[in-house]
């Protein structure tokens, strides 16, 4: 199991569906997944 934390959410990913529907949303929030994980990486 995978959990992928963001500043509103929590996922846990037990499946590839699980992971790509967490995709899918963070890609409305950002439109590059260099902007992600910056945003990602300033949450420290």
């Amino acid at each position: 199991m995978l959990r992928i934390i963001t500043k509103n959410q929590m996922f846990f990913i037990g499946k590839i569906s699980d992971l790509l529907e967490v995709l899918v949303d963070l890609g409305k929030q950002y439109t590059t997944v260099e902007a992600a994980i910056q945003d990602q990486l300033s949450m420290k």
